[in-house]
Order: C-alpha cells, then structure tokens, then sequence
C-alpha cells in the first residue's frame, strides 16, 4: 500500500483537569522544534507473519528503524492495508518491554499481548508501528514544523504550536499519470487503469483530444467526481469520486484516500497526478495552544499539461486524513485541519480539458474539558460535539 505513510468531520469531547496517564510521563523531557523535524524517525513497517491478539513479538525491517526504539518506550500500532478490509483502521498503543536487532531484523517483545491481530505479509498489506514520545513539553517554533505520515505524540504539560505539526499529504497515494490514468490508493488496495472508484480513492479521467478530470478522493465524506468533458458531442466519463469511509469517533483510524490522476489528451502519453491523502495525528496534551496549524490535508491535483494539440486534464485532489486530539485545555488563534485537497485545473489548449475532482474531507475529533477548542479555527463538513464531564479515566484510543 502506497501510505507515505474538503473540510473535517469534527467530534469534540472534553477530559480532566488533572494530568492522568493519557498525557505521557514527561520522560522524554522539553522539547523544542526549530526547523523542519521529521517525526518518523523511530517508526517501521511490521514485516513478519501475521501479530494475532495476544502475542508479544513483533519484527520491523531495520532500515526503516534507524534508532530511538528503546525498552519503556510507547509505540502505536496502526493497519492502513490488509486484504480483510475489516481489519484496515485497527490501532493500538503498546509498550515495549526488549528490543533485539537479529541480522535484518529488529524484534519488539511488548510488555502485554496485543487486542487486535495484524497481517502485514499479505499482499498490500501495511502495519505502520510508531514510537509515541513521552515530552515533559513541547514547543514549535514559529518556523519549525514536526512532520510524517504517523504523528503521535503526548505531552505532561504544556504543547505550544506556533509553527505546524503536520501530516498533510503523507496518506494514500493519488494515481499516477505518467503512463495514463489510474485511480489512487486507498484502504481497498492499489489503484489501477480504471474511471471507476477504487474505494475511497478517485477514478482515473478518460483520455482521448478532449480527456476528463481524475475523480478526488474520499474519507469523511465521498470526493468529487472529476470534470466531464464532450468529444464530438459525446460526454467523456470523468473519474468518479472516491467513497466515503471509517466514523467521526475514530474507532479505526485511516489516512485519506489518494484522486485519480488526470488523462493524456492527444498524441500525449502522460496525465497528471492525483494528490496524496492525508496522514494520521495523535496529540494529548494536558495543556494545548494552537496559534500556528496542526494538521493532515490531502494534497492538490497536479494540473494538467498545456499543450496546443494535447492538454491533458486535472489529477483529483487527495482527500483529508485524521487527526486525533485530547487536550486538558485546548485554544489559541490557529487552525486545526484535515482538508481535501482541491482538484487540479486542466491544461490549457485547443480544447477546454476537464478539471479533477476535490477531496473530501478527513475526521478530526478533539475532546477538551469544556467540550471546546476556543477560538480554533476547525475546518468541518459536519460537527459533533460530546462533553463527557469534568473526570475522565486513562484514555483509551479504540
């Protein structure tokens, strides 16, 4: 699965005042972040035989665990492939109890079976496993930005963003264009030659002297079909948008599903590209103050090409991922979102070429004390808000 890896649906619901076990034990210490910080630094890809629930030992490929993995560290463990799609969204968090590198291996022993069973080694099958750092607090400097597919993270005190926590376009992977047009990724699987739907993901245009739009990806809600367009007066089907999927409280939790791409037009042998969903943020915080941005927009469409006898037509913008916050008080005058991204133009020509589609909208959930995130700005298709109460137990991601 292709994981680099619109508005939101929004649910909101508040927590306790207190710090309890959800916000971290501050054993990472202060963190400040003053340029551009990759977060996946410390993450992998499981790659052994399928984690059923209740075992202990997982394998990651070693070259994407270039170090920072450590007994007592937290890690999320998160499925966005798997050929039974009921699995698709499961996650969990795990503590790590040893950690052995075995020739190309690096093999977690946790310190408790898991819930949920994972199969990385079917085909397009993705088990993302995330260390979660434990800050005492966190600051984003204005021009820094903390950046990845998987963001997740907890914070004892106090998380300042003044600058971006960011997994904007690190989701499903739009379709490519260079050798035609094709349908993204999304969790049904890979996109191939079609104008149909792949799932959440946006349908390839139709190529031909008039190609329509890609069709953007889905998530929170469908992604809009790309452009249709008339050749000789007869329509040319545009790539339908993706589907909508997964549920406001994030019981499974998905990355956006990739647009279509665009459609050569002419004599021309490419298109252009459907943009990247968006990726996936976790934040608990006790105390959190947004004056810059977090969040996990799906890419634009790639434009089409310009060409006076072979434009080609607009890729379908990725739709928006997740992001997931639980803050003790939450404000600040920035912006938390998980867009679609906007479908790219068609290329310029002879003729008029169809335009991709938007994506649709991701899911952000935040729950506060006071079931309200101030003066935030939340992007948001819909808006569900929950207050459960002044007291809350150790929180418990689904």
């Amino acid at each position: 699965m292709r994981f680099k890896f619109g508005a939101a649906l929004l649910a909101l619901a508040p927590l306790a005042s207190t710090a309890p076990a959800q916000f971290g034990d501050g054993s990472d210490g202060s963190s400040t972040i003053s340029g551009q910080t990759n977060f996946t630094v410390s993450s992998g890809v499981l790659i052994n035989n399928a984690l059923n629930s209740g075992e202990t030992t997982l394998e990651l490929d070693w070259l994407s665990v270039p170090g920072g993995l450590a007994p007592g560290d937290e890690v999320l463990i998160c499925t966005q492939g798997d050929s039974d799609l009921s699995r698709v969204g499961t996650y969990e968090f795990a503590t790590i109890d040893t950690v052995d590198n075995i020739f190309s291996m690096v093999t977690l022993t946790l310190t408790s079976g898991v819930t949920n069973s994972y199969n990385p080694a079917i085909s397009g099958g993705l088990v993302i496993v995330s260390k979660v750092p434990h800050f005492s607090s966190l600051t984003v400097d204005p021009a820094g930005s903390l950046e990845g597919s998987v963001v997740a993270l907890r914070v004892n005190g106090t998380a300042t963003v003044n600058g971006s926590i960011s997994a904007t376009a690190t989701g499903y992977s739009g379709g490519f264009g260079g050798g035609g047009a094709e349908q993204g990724d999304s969790p049904s699987g890979f996109g191939t030659a079609s104008n149909a739907a792949n799932g959440g993901a946006g349908g390839g245009g139709t190529s031909g002297f008039v190609p329509s739009g890609g069709g953007g990806g889905g998530y929170g809600e469908a992604g809009q079909a790309g452009e249709q367009t008339m050749d000789g007066g007869f329509p040319v089907t545009p790539g339908a948008g993706g589907s909508g999927y997964g549920t406001a409280d994030l019981a499974k939790i998905f990355g956006g599903s990739g647009g279509g791409s665009g459609a050569p037009g002419g004599v021309s042998s490419n298109g252009s590209n459907g943009g990247r969903g968006g990726g996936i943020v976790f934040i608990a915080a006790q105390n959190l103050v947004v004056n810059g941005s977090i969040e996990a927009d799906g890419e634009n469409g790639e434009g089409g090409v310009t060409s006076v006898s072979s434009p080609s037509s607009g890729g379908g913008g990725g739709a928006g991922g997740s992001v997931f916050i639980v803050a003790g008080i939450a404000g600040g005058s920035g912006s938390v979102t998980a867009e679609g991204g906007t479908g790219g133009a068609g290329g310029a020509g002879t003729f008029t070429v169809g335009a991709g589609g938007d994506g649709g909208g991701g899911r952000v959930r935040i729950d506060t004390n006071s079931g309200s995130a101030g003066s935030l700005a939340i992007g948001g298709a819909s808006v569900q808000v929950n207050n459960i109460g002044s007291s809350v137990g150790d929180w418990t991601l689904y």
